[in-house]
């Protein structure tokens, strides 16, 4: 569990049992919400006393509060953490608080001792809810949300009922709303590319090849597929020729619509003759992070290098986006 250090100063003034008494409160423990599921406390309902605990004049209240361990409170105008159902959080209109900058009343209290004689009972509805916006750092990003806690009836020890958080700009307290991701992004991505050459006609010293380049990408990216980008490669290519397999450098440059694909690539090859450059073309098409296309010779000295003429054979790529808009993982929304 995280350590809670801010506790110290939630709970100043709370007052706990002298050494041969029991603690007032000992029966209620305290409640803990693992936000996302990483093993960790990320909100915690700890209960302490308030009064005095001296027999036989002990007078006091079991009370319940709040600690956030990784964030704070969100603030958007309240006097308290507690806010309305249905609040409006806009992210460009917040104030992000620690838990010592607002105030922590108690969410839920017992009596003991002498108060619990004297006591009035505060009326609840048999289901009553206090909703607290809150914020919290996940991988490196603040999200925004609420909690929902739950405070049931007098004699009930209060409970996180729900949850919602979201790196959306906006968020209504009390609700589930889907995200509303943006239909695409522009932007750029980098990453690797691996593709094999299968040919169609006898190579030496055999039909298949294969090149691993570094790409970098600009364009129109939506979560599930790839609308318009173009892209550069620059790698290593191991290429079937009609002598032997041609290894060497090669500089790719292509693009890419809704599914089709065209680029241009060349390579230098300095283990065939003296050193050769061969051109070609490239056309097929991409789903994703797959792609399938056809090859062949854009020059006479790659036409005489390359089996088969006109289409050699096939090229089958696979790209791994390391960063940009195509590594990022989906947005994450947190909903319990």
């Amino acid at each position: 569990m995280k350590k809670f250090s801010l506790l110290l100063c939630l709970i100043s003034g709370i007052a706990y049992a002298q050494p041969d008494y029991d603690e007032p409160c000992s029966g209620y423990e305290n409640v803990y919400l693992d936000v996302n599921e990483d093993g960790t406390t990320d909100i915690m309902m700890y209960v302490g006393a308030e009064g005095t605990d001296d027999v036989p004049s002990s007078y006091g209240f079991c009370q319940y509060r709040i600690a956030i361990s990784n964030g704070g409170f969100i603030y958007v105008g309240q006097e308290r953490m507690f806010v309305d159902y249905k609040t409006v959080l806009k992210r460009d209109e917040i104030e992000y608080k620690q838990p010592r900058e607002m105030s922590t009343d108690a969410i839920q209290e017992f009596p003991y001792g002498g108060a619990a004689i004297d006591y009035t009972p505060q009326r609840r509805y048999p289901t009553f809810y206090n909703y607290i916006p809150y914020w919290m750092v996940d991988n490196g990003d603040t999200l925004i949300g609420w909690v929902c806690i739950y405070n049931g009836g007098l004699d009930e020890v209060p409970h996180f009922e729900s949850h919602f958080l979201t790196d959306e700009d906006d968020v209504s307290v009390g609700e589930y709303t889907a995200p509303s991701a943006k239909f695409a992004d522009l932007g750029w991505t980098s990453g690797l590319n691996v593709g094999s050459y299968i040919n169609f006609y006898e190579a030496t010293p055999g039909p298949v090849g294969g090149h691993l380049n570094y790409y970098l990408q600009y364009g129109v990216v939506n979560p599930g597929w790839n609308i318009l980008y173009i892209q550069s490669e620059l790698g290593i290519d191991a290429l079937p020729t009609v002598s032997q397999m041609g290894l060497g450098p090669v500089w790719t440059n292509k693009i890419h619509f809704v599914v089709f694909d065209f680029g241009v690539s060349t390579g230098y090859y300095p283990n065939i003759d003296d050193g050769i450059l061969i051109s070609r073309w490239e056309a097929g098409l991409s789903i994703k992070n797959w792609q399938l296309m056809i090859y062949g010779p854009l020059t006479s000295g790659a036409n005489a290098a390359l089996p088969g003429g006109g289409v050699p054979g096939l090229m089958v790529n696979y790209t791994f986006p390391l960063t940009g808009i195509g590594a990022d993982s989906p947005r994450r929304v947190f909903v319990n």
